[in-house]
């Protein structure tokens, strides 16, 4: 009954809480890893990218006619373009360690798919 804008919204301020809970711990102390961050486009990109495939995720949720499984199986393959955009476009490093849960996933999804 709340319309994707509110639920949004929610989810944000929630996810920013739980995300600042575990950067108090984990990085704001350490001065070592703040100075090796280093700041890039792709941070503002990748959030605004994030934001709106929430916003689409929340939209399909409000159709009654929806099907929820369908609608989380495909949230969930959304890994498998992060996935393949981070190893080609950025060269992120360790590619084969992030094909295993990659594959869990796939699995994961095409069970959800074909049950």
């Amino acid at each position: 009954m709340l319309n994707p804008q509110t639920l949004q919204f929610w989810f944000c301020w929630y996810t920013l809480l739980i995300l600042l809970g575990i950067l108090s711990i984990t990085w704001f102390p350490n001065t070592e890893k703040r100075k090796e961050f280093k700041w890039r486009w792709t941070i503002i990109a990748v959030g605004i990218l994030l934001q709106a495939a929430d916003y689409f995720y929340f939209k399909a949720l409000q159709d009654p006619e929806a099907l929820i499984m369908l609608l989380s199986a495909i949230k969930r393959s959304q890994i498998l373009i992060a996935v393949v955009v981070g190893g080609i476009v950025f060269k992120e490093k360790n590619k084969r360690k992030k094909l295993v849960p990659l594959f869990g996933i796939i699995i994961g999804v095409f069970l959800i798919l074909y049950s």
